[in-house]
């Protein structure tokens, strides 16, 4: 049994939707959470927009309603577009039952928030038109969600401070797209990182994406089939010290930190968002 099916007996509330039938409405409180589709097929009830890059559909293993991350009510709103869709809500005290029920909780649902993301081929995603700034994306209230996340990231210095720890003089290469054997999550302790995307037809040319802050995760868009990293990254000015987040070191973080597992993969699942409105052609999955 996969871990999407096995989601059914975990302690999660689930409902079943017809095709046609709101699931989320715009404006309803967001207290229920986000959702994950274990089956059928979801759209934006604005799947028409023109809109550039933003995803308005959304499969099994999918999640979407991410502005319950953020904002108290609802920012979209969503319909089934399959005749039995079924659907768990996750709301952060079921995410700390969930990683009481199971270990490997915190593993599989970051897994499961990057199928998605790993499977576009590199041919589908795109630099962005300018630098990513996440107070246009979100609004202030998003970005002092991510600085709060981020904060909370840090506390993972009091658990693991030794573990696996990396340092990075200043403008070096923490890892390029041609490397196929770097395949961690890094969180970033100290410093800063900036992110590039080579230009296909000049090499030794690179624009930046984005510049990293201490508590940021990175290192997980990578190319179809685990064939490298999309982006480039490398230390900032100042350098920087980073962890890498392997299996191991994130089951240890749930057991001893439920709220940085949680600040962790609401991170995880945000950053995944920027990328499908920032860098992903507008086409459907």
């Amino acid at each position: 049994m996969n871990f999407i099916e096995a989601l059914r007996s975990h302690p999660l509330t689930g409902k079943h939707f017809k095709k046609g039938e709101m699931i989320l409405k715009a404006g309803d409180p967001s207290a229920d959470g986000i959702c994950l589709i274990l089956d059928g097929k979801v759209v934006s009830e604005e799947a028409t927009s023109t809109a550039k890059s933003i995803q308005k559909e959304y499969n099994k293993g999918m999640f979407f309603g991410l502005a319950a991350l953020i904002s108290k009510i609802r920012l979209e709103s969503f319909v089934s577009d399959h005749d039995d869709t079924y659907i768990v809500f996750i709301t952060e005290s079921d995410f700390y039952k969930c990683l009481l029920a199971d270990e490997k909780f915190l593993v599989d649902m970051l897994q499961t928030s990057l199928v998605r993301i790993q499977s576009i081929p590199s041919s589908d995603l795109t630099s962005p038109e300018e630098q990513i700034d996440l107070s246009l994306l979100f609004g202030e209230e998003g970005e002092e969600r991510f600085k709060q996340i981020r904060n909370h990231n840090l506390e993972i210095l009091s658990l693991i401070y030794r573990l696996r720890n990396r340092t990075a003089l200043a403008n070096e290469n923490i890892f390029i797209e041609e490397n196929l054997e770097d395949s961690d999550i890094y969180l970033l302790l100290e410093g800063s990182v900036n992110q590039y995307l080579k230009d296909p037809d000049n090499p030794n040319f690179e624009k930046q994406v984005i510049s990293l802050q201490p508590g940021s995760l990175f290192g997980f868009l990578r190319k179809v089939g685990n064939k490298g990293h999309f982006l480039n990254a490398r230390a900032g000015f100042e350098g920087a010290r980073l962890i890498h987040l392997d299996s191991e070191l994130l089951i240890k973080v749930a057991k001893l930190n439920a709220k940085l597992a949680w600040s962790i993969f609401q991170n995880v699942i945000l950053t995944v968002a920027v990328i499908e409105q920032t860098m992903v052609r507008s086409k459907k999955y």
